[in-house]
């Protein structure tokens, strides 16, 4: 068995150096492709918070825009007066059972 061709041994010894160069390979295009994923991960997600953060603020603004008319609307109409005596509160009559004649 010692008596092995040196040239297998050299062919299997290039092989196993190719492999090892192409599984560093792998490995570094592994960690690249993570960063890469990461990296437009963090970007969608960044994008995703402005266009919230935008709408957020047009919803807030267009709220406004509305309260300002209604209040403008309220205080160029006529002032309602209220005329004649002011209804008296008067608390709902007890439950009284009904007595049903035969």
């Amino acid at each position: 068995e010692m008596d092995s061709d040196p040239p297998a041994l050299q062919m299997l010894g290039a092989i196993e150096a190719a492999l090892e160069e192409l599984l560093s390979q792998l490995d570094e295009f592994q960690a690249l492709n993570d960063e890469v994923v990461a990296r437009e991960e963090k970007r969608k997600e960044h994008v995703r918070r402005d266009r919230v953060r935008q709408e957020r603020q047009e919803y807030n603004t267009k709220k406004t825009e509305e309260r300002l008319k209604n209040s403008l609307l309220r205080s160029q109409a006529p002032v309602h007066k209220k005329t004649g005596k002011q209804i008296m509160f008067r608390s709902a009559p007890l439950h009284q059972q009904k007595k049903v004649v035969k």
